[in-house]
């Protein structure tokens, strides 16, 4: 039984390994690092909830006003959700209920300023067309709106590679300009948007504001980190100075206007060909 066990397990990974390529980042890192059953909140709730004694009567009350509450705000804002439910499907589109409509904003390889090709899908383009225009797989965004004006900006979380590299056999990089064109389609698109004639929104070409950050975008260290030992390198002796940044998750607008952004994940852009 061992013996048909451990063949199985070669097996299933062998299929894994053989099918890698095609599989998208996210996918990737489910299967490489698998969430946990249970999650650091789920303990401390679960944690929180032992404590009968205490707790019974505040979160019978508490579960009772969130109810009257949610009530009260649903009656008067009725009219708000009013809507027939879409009935679940499987086409490859976005659907939305009766009365409500959607459309593109901006998309990946969308030109942030004139002169930039348009993407080419049987190509994927090239390292120079993909830094000069939006990046690939968004994620955490923001909405700034100054002086009349609206700043769209967005997390570019990894690639997809089937579509980055459509002429490559497994869809990897095989020259200089496949791994800068990657590279450029991480980071942040930055991009100043506007509402047409017919209430939609899209991409201001050529605004000031425009701007893309990428995974060779040169940035300077701040706060106590600043010149730290451990942000010495030989590129940069006074640790003061990083290139880029990429797989661009979580993010967050501050009260006070800047924008948060965060990695995640950052431990798959690294490996050795070395065995051990």
């Amino acid at each position: 039984m061992s013996t048909i066990k451990k063949q199985h397990e070669t097996n299933k990974q062998s299929v894994v390994i053989s099918q890698i390529d095609d599989l998208s980042f996210d996918e990737f890192d489910e299967i490489n690092t698998p969430p946990p059953q249970a999650t650091d909140f789920d303990n401390i709730v679960a944690k929180a909830l032992s404590r009968r004694d205490f707790l019974a009567g505040t979160i019978g009350f508490g579960l009772a006003n969130f109810v009257m509450t949610t009530s009260a705000f649903a009656k008067d804002n009725q009219d708000i959700f009013n809507f027939k439910a879409i009935t679940a499907n499987t086409l490859d589109t976005i659907t939305v209920p009766e009365g409500f409509e959607w459309h593109v904003v901006a998309k990946w390889g969308d030109p942030l300023w004139s002169g930039t090709p348009a993407l080419d899908e049987q190509t994927g383009g090239t390292a120079i067309s993909q830094s000069k225009a939006f990046g690939d797989n968004n994620d955490g965004m923001s909405l700034f709106e100054q002086e009349g004006k609206h700043l769209l900006v967005v997390n570019n979380e990894y690639i997809n590679k089937r579509y980055l590299f459509p002429t490559q056999k497994k869809h990897r990089p095989q020259s200089q300009d496949d791994a800068l064109k990657s590279k450029a389609a991480h980071g942040l698109s930055i991009a100043e948007i506007k509402q047409n004639n017919k209430g939609q929104w899209t991409l201001v070409t050529d605004s000031p504001l425009n701007k893309r950050i990428t995974a060779d975008t040169p940035m300077e260290i701040t706060g106590p980190a600043a010149g730290h030992k451990l942000m010495q390198t030989v590129q940069d002796p006074a640790g003061l100075e990083v290139l880029g940044t990429f797989n661009n998750c979580g993010n967050g607008q501050t009260p006070w206007g800047t924008y948060l952004t965060c990695e995640e994940n950052f431990n798959g852009y690294f490996s050795s060909s070395e065995p051990n």
